[in-house]
């Protein structure tokens, strides 16, 4: 094999393996780079303490404790928006932070939206009200008050990342395995097993009748003693 044949091959075979090094690194700075994240749910213990920041946590705590600031208990009946003792925190997770908890989280970017059930476009503001009256049993929020106010402005604080929340599966409620009723049985059927019971009862009765014993009357003529039914007929 010649020289020049030879210094082919080389050649080659480095361009082969520098081909083969580029790729690896380009693998492994597209595997290290970061992603942005998909459910990364903002602190609002990191808000100022301003207006806006107590606005926030004032929202919070109506999702957590509902019955607690608006509920049907309260002191002020003016502040009775809610029918029940529920929170908006028992059907939306964690105070709508939980994945597949029906979360809140990114929905301020969906509204407004056309609403099936009202056949009419439906801002947050209605979408508020529509759990205040169905699902809360209540009243609606008045559009200038102040617990309106703060669960919107906790739910504007609920945005997603530079990724649209709308991409992701757990903005919805978690897949629950289908469940098949059993068979409701035939009339032959309930009749046996009512006949299968009623045999059972039967058993259960005399093994308690066994289980107490001899009546008095019977340990007394045991016994020689005469009772007042025998002692009449004496």
């Amino acid at each position: 094999m010649g020289d020049g044949v030879r210094r082919t091959i080389l050649a080659a075979f480095l361009a082969w393996g520098a081909v083969i090094i580029q790729g690896g690194t380009a693998v492994a700075q597209d595997t290290a780079a970061p992603r942005p994240p998909v459910w990364t749910v903002p602190q609002i213990s990191a808000l100022p303490n301003d207006h806006y920041g107590k606005l926030v946590h004032q929202g919070r705590d109506l999702i957590d404790a509902t019955y607690a600031h608006i509920g049907p208990l309260v002191a002020a009946p003016a502040k009775r928006f809610a029918g029940n003792n529920l929170a908006c925190s028992d059907c939306h997770l964690r105070a709508g932070t939980k994945m597949f908890g029906l979360p809140i989280f990114g929905l301020f970017g969906k509204y407004p939206l056309y609403g099936a059930r009202s056949g009419a476009e439906v801002t947050i503001r209605d979408r508020i009200d529509l759990c205040m009256t169905r699902s809360m049993n209540g009243r609606a929020l008045p559009a200038g008050a102040p617990e309106m106010a703060a669960i919107v402005a906790y739910i504007k604080s609920c945005r997603p990342g530079s990724r649209p929340v709308k991409s992701c599966r757990a903005s919805a409620a978690g897949i629950c395995p289908s469940w098949t009723a059993p068979p409701i049985p035939s009339a032959a059927s309930r009749s046996t097993q009512e006949a299968a019971l009623l045999v059972t009862m039967r058993k259960a009765q005399g093994f308690a009748a066994a289980f107490r014993g001899p009546t008095p009357a019977t340990r007394y003529r045991r016994y020689g003693a005469r009772t007042a039914s025998t002692t009449g007929q004496a």
